[in-house]
């Protein structure tokens, strides 16, 4: 993505007017909004796909994932360096303090922003959690199925005189082989 994302962001210093500060958080953070909105229907159709086991579709949904999730980094590290701009301190708290303050001083509406894209976040963060442990046990039982039918008892390890794991043989003969 282009690196001047906000029309005026080359012109950001540490003098900036608190109306080019205003409109330049606004922007950014109503873009992160719309991306993280964008975002959240996919991890949602992902979470949809995997019910279905279509591996096809989950690769284009990956492939439509990462563009969206740079894009929120970049905007993301924008945000970060106008907030420092301006001086606020960079951790959850600082930034809370900041926009609360700021809001109440100017009468402007950023923190509702943030907290809104925050909120959205949070849900992109669950839906990637269901659907990466959903995708986790998928592959261990797809991984015990392939070792039954290598002729492996899954579960069942043995250990070697150095202490490193071997296969533990069920019969000998593989379901394949029989």
């Amino acid at each position: 993505m282009n690196q001047r994302l906000v029309k005026g962001w080359d012109n950001m210093s540490p003098n900036t007017s608190q109306k080019t500060f205003h409109e330049l958080a606004r922007a950014l953070l109503e873009k992160q909004i719309m991306l993280t909105d964008k975002l959240n229907v996919l991890l949602q159709r992902e979470y949809d796909v995997l019910s279905l086991l279509n591996v096809d579709s989950l690769d284009v949904l990956a492939n439509e994932k990462q563009p969206i999730i740079l894009n929120i980094d970049t905007l993301n590290q924008h945000w970060l360096s106008l907030l420092e701009l301006e001086g606020a301190t960079l951790d959850v708290k600082g930034i809370y303090t900041f926009l609360k303050t700021y809001d109440s001083n100017k009468s402007t509406s950023i923190f509702p922003l943030w907290e809104k894209l925050l909120t959205q976040a949070k849900e992109c963060q669950r839906l990637n959690t269901i659907n990466g442990a959903t995708l986790t046990l998928r592959n261990q039982a797809t991984q015990q199925a392939m070792s039954i039918l290598r002729g492996h008892t899954p579960g069942d390890s043995l250990y070697d005189l150095q202490g490193s794991e071997t296969p533990n043989y069920a019969g000998g003969r593989s379901i394949a082989k029989a």
